[in-house]
């Protein structure tokens, strides 16, 4: 058995989760049974694990403290788990250390090196830029996996297949998703400003996210020349995705599911662990990006959205830019590693 432990809230987002998902779905359908620890989560997004057959097992303790740490040594303990999974930035090393005495074997998943020292089986780190030094300090048995090629989709982008980008031209489709909580509530904003934009008519889909608590407040939006459609507890991201010709999205790892289709985009920066990563896919040619962590610069962002719009050379150098980072295979290849050989496909 796989057991993952992750948590979703407004504060934390739903990225942990979701990008664990795509592991638990591989995991289920070649190797065994998944199970999913979590001490806290929305509703919706624990009806999206449990709609997918997935079991959860809710905790009452504070994630990451040592009390969630017993929580998590006795479930992996009663369910005689053999791996372990931990995605979180409230796990620190002592989180690690301690897990390193069980009988399983864990896979800790980081984004930018933010504990003292390493001692998991394996370290994935999905980003562009994810280098060995950020793990200088680890245990001899630790192994990097390390990279965009180990990016975690879903399978419902992996149906679809990647690699392709139809580009209506003009463009027509806007996609605009901006994380599973978004508690500054830019989405808002970005609508709000768009309508105001005096371009040619555009179809605009609005993602809210399983955690945003502010999907009242555009029950009223105002009338504009686009034709808006606000969607709410959405399972199936890879058509909209697919469908988009642009898109402007948060700085996550919704970024590669972006990739995987050769989306152009115009990325929000929204929290500080998102710079390192969102910069190394400005630097690639797979993004125009913005600043938002402590306030949006909306003329700004219109303007780059609005000159990504208007240069079709732009879009299409953007989105083959994208195409080079994800070929849907991280899944396949983390798993191989996990089992020094191939598994079922």
């Amino acid at each position: 058995m796989l057991l993952i432990r992750a948590d979703a809230s407004v504060t934390i987002g739903t990225g942990h989760i979701m990008r664990c998902l795509a592991l638990a779905q591989a995991w289920r359908n070649r190797i065994g049974p998944v199970k999913f620890l979590c001490a806290c989560i929305p509703d919706n997004l624990l009806k999206r694990l449990n709609d997918e057959a997935f079991e959860v097992v809710t905790s009452d303790t504070v994630p990451g403290s040592d009390d969630d740490l017993d929580r998590l040594l006795e479930i992996q303990d009663q369910e005689a788990a053999t791996y372990l999974m931990v995605d979180g930035y409230q796990f620190d090393d002592n989180f690690q250390t301690h897990l390193s005495t069980s009988t399983a074997r864990t896979l800790f998943l980081d984004d930018y090196g933010h504990c003292k020292r390493y001692d998991a089986d394996w370290i994935l780190n999905q980003n562009l830029g994810a280098d060995s030094s950020f793990y200088d300090n680890r245990s001899e048995r630790t192994k990097l996996l390390l990279g965009s090629s180990y990016a975690l989709l879903r399978q419902e982008f992996l149906r679809l297949g990647g690699q392709s980008f139809y580009l209506n031209s003009p463009i027509e489709n806007v996609l605009i998703t901006l994380g599973g909580s978004d508690p500054q509530n830019l989405t808002l904003s970005v609508l709000t400003a768009l309508t105001c934009l005096k371009c040619r008519p555009l179809k605009v889909r609005v993602v809210l996210g399983a955690g945003n608590p502010h999907s009242e407040e555009f029950s009223n939006i105002v009338d504009s020349i686009h034709e808006i459609e606000v969607l709410t507890n959405v399972y199936d991201m890879a058509s909209l995705m697919r469908w988009a010709d642009i898109a402007i999205c948060s700085g996550g790892s919704t970024n590669w599911e972006f990739a995987y289709f050769g989306t152009p985009r115009v990325v929000l920066i929204q929290a500080d662990n998102q710079v390192a990563a969102t910069q190394e896919l400005e630097k690639a040619g797979c993004v125009q990006l913005i600043d938002a962590r402590k306030s949006l610069d909306l003329d700004r962002l219109m303007t780059q959205f609005y000159s990504l719009a208007n240069s079709s050379s732009l879009i299409h150098k953007m989105s083959n830019a994208n195409k080079l980072l994800v070929d849907g295979q991280g899944v396949n290849r983390i798993l191989t590693q996990i089992y020094h050989g191939e598994v079922p496909l």
